[in-house]
């Protein structure tokens, strides 16, 4: 679809569950359903409700904006001497834990979704040819003209490397051709291209160390556990008043690796080893998440595309084993049913879904085909919604025991045939058309070597991730 004018969306009586609302654009909120397993909550960026998925299958929008999480000064290493115990050690303790006695409200939830432009405004005419081609599985020389290709080429393949309207394919792909499905929306504010480095750059293995000997004291750590946050209780609230019982997050989290590896592309002077911390971190979330008051939930999470083995907490804060209401979630080729390259793998990956040319409806109508473990885990939560072998009532330890039921026993995929054919893009003809996609570039049934978009990350993972050790690095600095 073609728009004309700028969507304006006026949320309308969003806190009512049994009646439908509305907007001066035409977009209405519905009721949730009486089966919590086709309540889906997306938390993603970038949503844009005019998607033609998205129509008769929302009861809910909300925004997640966060305060941005600076870090302290970089320090030299051997510049301030390790706090181990003694009156100094006792000091910091207790302003930690003065701290962390406020309830944190660095995050909040607040009702409706902001409008969203085409993102491809200068090739709008080429859309409705552009999305038929994509339906037809052809390639960009079957329809349009060397002239056209080269208007085509550069919005299209720039779109597909930012990807900043994720939230709006992983909501339609849990919401495609799944007319029960009832979905309650949260935008979360992604990060600005600096936060990442203003927050990580150039940290020293002493302020590491020191933060992982402070979170680890046992009254720090059971406070940390204990300190409410004003967006935990609002997102339980808004799961409670729409009986969600599937939530997808595809955002997903950096590994260690990837955030290890920073430090080089900074150019900072030492290299560091977040192991330790990682595995702290991951352990308090896990305990702080099982405090948190709200309804029964599948979580069900992207595991990520750094390519990287992912065994315990210490390798990525996703990681949750042994966990009866989570499902992580890898990426296979449907094509060539072999796990892709990018996709994170290991002991926390409980499951593989087809993540490889996956055709998303996108803002402004667009139809992509991006790949990454991001589209994986939106068809894993789609199908457990549809999946009518979960026992009512609906009980998310049950539903994860039935998606795991179909799974390949050795390479634990979900079968592609659980999925409509119109999720997979897999034109029968080649072409050097374009970079990215590269799908289209394919040669038989050999997988091309393409990496997804680069992960975009949110203010609320970087203060997931990074704000305990900088609280703790502007303690240690004096800010």
């Amino acid at each position: 679809m073609i728009r004309s004018r700028l969507w304006i969306v006026v949320v309308c009586a969003v806190g009512i569950v049994g009646g439908a609302a509305c907007s001066d654009s035409g977009f209405k909120l519905v009721p949730p359903s009486g089966n919590p397993r086709q309540n889906v909550m997306v938390i993603d960026t970038g949503i844009d409700l005019s998607a033609a998925d998205l129509q008769g299958r929302v009861s809910a929008i909300y925004t997640e904006t966060c305060a941005a999480d600076s870090g302290g000064p970089a320090s030299d290493a051997g510049s301030m001497p390790a706090v181990d115990g003694g009156p100094a050690f006792d000091a910091l303790k207790q302003q930690l834990l003065t701290e962390l006695a406020q309830p944190d409200d660095s995050c909040d939830l607040k009702p409706g979704i902001s409008a969203k432009p085409d993102p491809m405004p200068t090739i709008a005419k080429f859309k409705l040819r552009w999305n038929a081609m994509v339906r037809a599985n052809e390639v960009p020389s079957q329809v349009f003209t060397g002239d056209e290709i080269s208007q085509l080429k550069t919005p299209i393949d720039n779109e597909m490397q930012t990807f900043a309207y994720h939230g709006t394919a992983t909501s339609t792909t849990v919401s495609h051709e799944n007319p029960d499905a009832r979905l309650v929306l949260v935008e979360r504010e992604l990060a600005s291209e600096s936060s990442l480095m203003t927050g990580f750059d150039c940290i020293v293995q002493s302020d590491i160390d020191q933060a992982v000997d402070l979170l680890s004291d046992p009254q720090v750590y059971a406070a940390s556990v204990a300190q409410p946050a004003q967006i935990d209780t609002q997102i339980a609230e808004a799961q409670t008043t729409y009986k969600v019982g599937v939530v997808n997050e595809s955002f997903g989290a950096e590994s260690r690796q990837t955030l290890e590896a920073l430090q080089v592309t900074a150019k900072c002077p030492q290299p560091i080893d977040l192991s330790a911390y990682f595995a702290l971190i991951d352990k308090m979330t896990n305990a702080h998440n099982a405090t948190i008051a709200g309804p029964s939930i599948l979580t069900v999470q992207a595991a990520g595309n750094d390519g990287v083995e992912i065994d315990t907490g210490a390798d990525s804060l996703s990681c949750d084993l042994g966990d009866p209401k989570d499902l992580l979630v890898g990426s296979y080729d449907p094509l060539t049913l072999a796990r892709n390259t990018f996709s994170n793998y290991g002991a926390c990956v409980n499951v593989y879904a087809p993540g490889q040319d996956i055709v998303v409806e996108y803002a402004g109508g667009w139809l992509l085909f991006p790949d990454g473990t991001s589209f994986a885990s939106p068809l894993t939560a789609r199908y457990a919604s549809m999946d009518t072998a979960v026992p009512s009532p609906f009980d998310p330890a049950a539903a994860r025991t039935a998606v795991l039921s179909v799974i390949g026993q050795q390479n634990q995929f979900l079968p592609v045939n659980l999925f409509p054919q119109d999720f997979f893009y897999a034109p029968a003809q080649t072409t050097t058309d374009f970079v990215v996609p590269l799908a289209a570039s394919r040669v038989a049934h050999q997988a091309p070597s393409h990496r997804p978009p680069p992960h975009l990350l949110t203010q609320h993972e970087l203060h997931r991730v990074l704000g305990p050790l900088n609280r703790v690095r502007r303690l240690l600095h004096g800010r």
